[in-house]
């Protein structure tokens, strides 16, 4: 018996699992390849809501720097990015958004600026060259599909500084 009759009679004596073929498959398919795929859709929605709270900081930091604008001006604006640019879910009307205002006052003696000073509406007070930083956060579970639902972190903007003009 030559080698390639061998070969024909071992292959034909062993039999094709279709079916087994196919329920590996789906074990790969759902324990693998299914939660790989919501992972990158919920590290890809984190990231843009962390792009909308970067843009609702610069929106509302470029107010601040503005001489005649208050901090409502700030927090009005920033609430318009995340409620009708984008529509999330959490904004700063529904209580579901943070926003953080820091003022540090210019020395003009000392050409330096002072420590970061956390303010509200009734403390915004910043004067010419006061620099002024807002940041933007939201719970990662008021804006996430799935995974991230059930963490208690923040997602959190980039602190946009402005000096006041």
């Amino acid at each position: 018996m030559t080698f390639v009759q061998t070969r024909l009679q071992h292959r034909s004596s062993t039999t094709s699992r279709p079916a087994a073929i196919v329920v590996e498959l789906a074990f790969v398919v759902l324990f693998v390849l299914l939660p790989l795929v919501i992972g990158m859709v919920e590290i890809g929605r984190a990231v843009m809501v962390k792009t909308i709270l970067t843009d609702a900081a610069r929106k509302g930091g470029a107010s601040g720097a503005v001489n005649t604008k208050t901090y409502a001006d700030i927090y009005n604006d920033v609430d318009d990015v995340l409620n009708t640019d984008h529509q999330l879910p959490a904004t700063l009307s529904n209580g579901k958004a943070t926003l953080t205002v820091t003022v540090a006052s210019w020395d003009a003696s000392s050409q330096t600026y002072g420590s970061d000073t956390v303010v509200t509406a009734a403390t915004f007070a910043p004067k010419q060259y006061d620099k002024i930083s807002v940041k933007v956060a939201v719970n990662a579970s008021d804006v996430t599909w799935a995974f991230l639902k059930y963490t208690s972190n923040d997602v959190e903007s980039e602190t946009v500084v402005m000096m006041r003009q």
